[in-house]
């Protein structure tokens, strides 16, 4: 769509709307972010409590920009919107009004009263939401639940989605606090720009499959950081536990102008100079450059790619987490060396070329033995002196070595379960409605069937055969994954055996367990379906779950897939249960 002379909006209204108005269009879930153009959550908890003084205060603040949208839910029609300009302070509205942080008044820190926050009670009074102490006072909670705010609301009825990046690329264009990156990012919504934002999102743990997202969920997405108890912890994502940046450069999205540059250079070559000139140039879609990138992975398909990359962050998680370290501590004496993020491009680069030559990782000590074998005449140089002949000279050196400990082998064939798992493991906390991970189905102590867990198991199918999930169908329970690190460092203890870390999760896989009872996996499987049949479960769902379950080969871990078809009226012993995001919940009787 060409800029000139387009008119950009079907309606345009600019007036104020309290605080209130638009927390209430958030409790109803009529307010959305889209993850194509919207940065992340970066405000820190000053920043978000200077905002509601503002408003206390009344001091001037800037407009919030809304598109108006009509959704038809059976016979009625609603108005949702969606942020164009404005997600940090809606963000910082929605977190104060749910007291999850305070204010200073009077020389001491305080809480919104819950008493004047819609839709409270409820949460209240399921135990999903506190009253902390001190309460501000009753006028002060009005003075900020019918502050005003300026806010535009536009509407676009036709190309709905390219007049909005318009209006969002006009903004971000005029002097707004974006990183380079982040302008980069908002300006272009091309395939290349999707696939960079789509792998960053994976790696860091907050990748949804649906890119539009209600703003309440969107802290259980985020990096918490300090006073802000958001969903994801920092310091378990990639680029931490390896050393590669500091916390505050995720607030400048450096994971993606790193993984930009690293992904351009593996689809356009090496020859492809990484640096802010070439980076402005491939997000700018007019550019041959663009065209060209943009080209290839339109031919490569953007899901084949995006799964090659994450692959490689798997292997390059599982390198050093074979010799029990990360990739700063293992490598150099002095974990704050300069200049790892482009060490990182060189050993990312080297495994993607060898990867397309059909090499694969068997062995990943030998390879972390290697890497510190070569690392003087490979990444302690690039650290030294960062020119792109030292740069390209490391890269080859890198390639030359790993060839010789890799494996030259044919690719098993991909199969649909592959994907699955794939797309599975990288959902968000927000869209675990229809998916249970469980890390064992034996006790970990002596090795006995658990049938408290596997009574735990019959209810999570029968709630997810009665749930009517917009997208999944299909619900699944997956054996052999943990959750967290507590939970494999438990199983760790008695198995003694490296994970694989996709994003969040550590795949274990069933062999171990079945080697403790003297079974082979078939053999174990086999037992827990004899242990299955004898749960009271629907009929029909029984059939069904007994009739599909399968054992998939995920990185060479075994895992066992329960998938659970929508049948609506399933009861595990007469009571029926559905699920509330990730919980299972019996069904009140009436």
């Amino acid at each position: 769509m060409e800029r000139g002379n387009i008119k950009v909006s079907d309606k345009l209204d600019v007036k104020g709307w309290s605080v209130e108005s638009l927390y209430i269009l958030m409790w109803k879930n009529q307010m959305f972010v889209n993850r194509r153009y919207q940065r992340k959550l970066v405000w820190n908890l000053e920043e978000n409590q200077l905002f509601i003084d503002s408003l206390l205060s009344k001091y001037p603040v800037p407009s919030i920009i809304l598109s108006e949208y009509e959704v038809k839910i059976d016979d009625d029609i609603d108005d949702n919107y969606e942020i164009i300009d404005g997600l940090q302070r809606l963000n910082a509205i929605a977190l104060f009004m749910r007291c999850k942080f305070p204010i200073k008044y009077n020389e001491e820190y305080m809480y919104y009263d819950l008493n004047y926050c819609p839709g409270a009670a409820e949460l209240v009074a399921k135990g999903k939401l506190e009253q902390p102490t001190p309460v501000l006072p009753f006028e002060v909670c009005n003075a900020i639940r019918y502050a005003q705010i300026p806010v535009v609301v536009t509407m676009q009825r036709k190309e709905r989605i390219e007049k909005i990046e318009l209006i969002f690329n006009r903004i971000n264009s005029q002097g707004r606090k974006l990183s380079s990156h982040d302008i980069r990012q908002a300006n272009n919504i091309d395939l290349f720009a999707d696939l960079v934002r789509r792998v960053a999102t994976s790696i860091r743990g907050d990748y949804t499959y649906d890119d539009r997202i209600a703003i309440l969920d969107m802290p259980k997405i985020s990096l918490r950081s300090n006073g802000l108890d958001y969903g994801i912890d920092p310091e378990s994502s990639f680029w931490i536990r390896h050393g590669f940046f500091l916390f505050n450069n995720f607030r400048q999205s450096k994971d993606e102008e790193l993984l930009a540059g690293t992904m351009a250079m593996c689809l356009l070559g090496e020859n492809f100079h990484v640096n802010a000139r070439n980076l402005n140039i491939i997000y700018d879609s007019n550019s041959k450059l663009s065209q060209k990138i943009n080209k290839i992975v339109e031919a490569a398909g953007r899901d084949v790619l995006e799964k090659e990359f994450f692959d490689i962050i798997i292997e390059i998680d599982n390198i050093f987490t074979s010799v029990h370290s990360n990739f700063s501590q293992y490598l150099f004496e002095n974990a704050k060396t300069a200049n790892k993020d482009i060490c990182f491009s060189a050993l990312f680069f080297a495994l993607y070329r060898l990867h397309q030559e059909g090499f694969i990782i068997t062995n990943p000590v030998c390879i972390a033995e290697t890497l510190k074998e070569y690392c003087k005449s490979t990444f302690s140089m690039i650290t030294e002196n960062i020119s792109y002949d030292v740069r390209d000279h490391a890269i080859h050196i890198l390639y030359s070595m790993l060839k010789d400990v890799m494996t030259k082998q044919l690719p098993r064939q991909h199969t649909q379960d592959d994907d699955l798992l794939a797309e599975l493991l990288s959902l968000s906390t927000v869209e675990m409605q229809m998916l249970d991970f469980k890390i064992g189905l034996t006790y970990f102590e002596n090795g006995f069937w658990n049938n408290d867990e596997i009574e735990q198991i019959g209810k999570t199918l029968v709630a997810m055969a009665n749930t009517n999930h917009a997208r999944y169908s299909t619900g699944y329970v997956i054996i052999g994954v943990a959750d967290t690190g507590d939970a494999y460092n438990d199983w760790n203890d008695i198995y003694n055996q490296d994970p694989v870390i996709f994003g969040r999760h550590f795949v274990v896989g069933i062999q171990k367990e079945a080697e403790r009872r003297r079974r082979n996996v078939d053999e174990f499987v086999r037992d827990f379906s004899s242990k299955l049949k004898q749960l009271d479960i629907s009929q029909d769902l029984l059939d069904s779950v007994l009739a599909n379950m399968r054992v998939v080969d995920f990185h060479d871990k075994d895992l066992l897939i329960l998938p659970a078809h929508h049948f609506g009226n399933s009861k595990y012993h007469g009571e029926m249960y559905r699920r509330e995001f990730s919980k299972t919940i019996k069904c009140s009787q009436n």
